[in-house]
This record gives structure tokens, sequence and C-alpha cells, in this order.
């Protein structure tokens, strides 16, 4: 039989335009359900849900590609990107309620994070074998949100003195300096500033989260500010990923050297890290 071939009866397999106009209705199916019924918590958790399930499993990387230069790519990302903020602020508040009502621990805080925020303090692993920190001094996270987990994971498994949170958040920045001060966390320190706006000259090490916006703006930020030979890990979607979060790699900045990057993670947001420096000034 020649490639390309089919059994007698046997249907052809779906045409490239097919299988776009099916990611198509599926996106648009789930963006109707969230625009209809948001303001109903539990339905708007459950379809995040859903979505969040779809961004991890499907597979078929060519309509994905197809989709994502449609002109309404952009639009669907904006979007769903504040639906993912809103999810993430009300896990993370799930936890931190979890959190300061439990008995203080000796040891890690990493094993008593619930369910919903683990995987982020997990996925922080691969930066120990993708970095050296033990000449690290400082360390600075942007978008640190309620729920520093990124810090967390240091201040257990680094003994970097000091370790900054920055968020625009007053909320968050509050909630967040709450688990440090309960947990006793005396090297994080968390401060309410602009990513976009804050000097990086400080620090050793940058973490540049994508929950940090707008990323373009901070990329600039850190060319003008950084040090020459400070680290930045940039944390950035991939695949299916790009429909939640802007990737800042189509448009790196070439005084940017990638030196590292971590495995694709098929997690919940699709996002991988990638180790930065900055180029030597010819």
């Amino acid at each position: 039989m020649m490639d390309g071939a089919t059994n007698p009866g046997q249907s052809p397999p779906p045409s490239l335009a097919q299988r776009l106009e099916d990611l198509r209705d599926r996106v648009d199916t789930l963006r109707k359900k969230l625009e209809t019924d948001s303001h109903q918590s539990d339905i708007f958790l459950a379809t995040m849900e859903s979505l969040l399930a779809f961004i991890r499993e499907y597979d078929d990387g060519e309509a994905w590609n197809a989709f994502e230069a449609r002109p309404e790519f952009t639009a669907h990302r904006e979007y769903f990107g504040r639906c993912v903020l809103r999810f993430t602020w009300m896990m993370e508040s799930l936890t931190h309620a979890e959190l300061m009502a439990q008995p203080v621990r000796p040891g890690s805080i990493g094993p008593f994070i619930g369910r919903q925020t683990r995987g982020q303090y997990a996925r922080m692993e691969e930066l120990i074998r993708l970095v050296d920190f033990s000449e690290c001094r400082s360390f600075v996270m942007t978008g640190c949100g309620k729920l520093p987990a990124c810090l967390f994971f240091m201040y257990d498994r680094t003994s970097i003195p000091d370790l900054l949170g920055i968020d625009t958040d007053a909320g968050a920045v509050t909630m967040a300096r709450e688990l440090v001060e309960k947990w006793g966390m005396s090297r994080i320190h968390i401060e309410q500033g602009n990513a976009a706006e804050i000097s990086y000259a400080p620090h050793d090490t940058i973490y540049w989260d994508p929950f940090a916006a707008p990323r373009r703006e901070i990329m600039n930020r850190i060319l003008e500010t950084a040090r020459p030979d400070a680290t930045i890990i940039l944390r950035e979607p991939f695949g299916t990923g790009t429909l939640l979060m802007e990737p800042v790699m189509p448009y790196l900045d070439p005084r940017f050297v990638v030196t590292g990057e971590s495995e694709g993670f098929p997690g919940r947001f699709m996002l991988k890290h990638y180790i930065l420096r900055l180029a030597p000034a010819l």
C-alpha cells in the first residue's frame, strides 16, 4: 500500500483546516462558558480546571501553531490571561488560609503547601541543577503574589541571605508578608513595587516570572539596570501555555544570551525555565 493510502471504506484523516476549526471551536466554547458564568465562583473554578486540562493534554502541535498565527489569538490570550490571574489569586487565597491556620512545624514549609500550589514549589527543584547559587547574595522575584512559593523553595534549599519578592498589589504583599512572618523566614522580604520600574542593580539573580507584566517593559528595565554579571531566570510559557501567558522568547533582546534551559514541564500552565546572561559589551 502506498504511503498515505487508506483502507477501503476508511475515512481519510482530518485535514489541518478541519483540525484547526475543531481547535477554535473548543477554545471558543471554553471562553463562552467563562464569559457566561464567571460571576459564579464554583462554575468559574470548574471551567478553569477544564481549560487547564485542555492546555495540559492538547498535543496537535501543527494545528496549535496554525491557531497561534490567527489574528484572534492575541485577544484570546488577553482574555484567558485575565482568567488565569483570577484563578491563581483564588488558589493562592485558599492556600494562604490553610497555611495561616496550621501550627508552624520545624523545617521546610514545602510539605505543608496545599495541593493546588505545591507544583509551583516543586518546579523550582530543576533550578538547583541549572544554576550555581553558592555565590548569590541577593535574589529578587518579580510578581511574587500572595504565595511566593519560589522564594519559599529558595529559602529552604539555599543559603542566599537576601530573598526579595516584588508585587504591585498591596493585598498580595500583605498576605505574603503574613506567611513569611508566621513561618519565621527571616531571609525573605516582600515589597510593593513595579517590576518595570525598579532597579535590578543590587541583585545577583533575577527571577522573571510570567505573572509580572508588561513583559516587554520588564525586559527593557532589566537590560537598563541589571549588573553585567547577573543571572536572569526567565519563566516562560511554551506550547499551549502561550494561550494563557505572553512568551518573551519570540522578541528576546539579542543582548541576552541563553546559557541553559529546563525540559518542557507539562504541568497546568506549560512553563519552562531559561537561564540568561547579558552579552559582554563590545
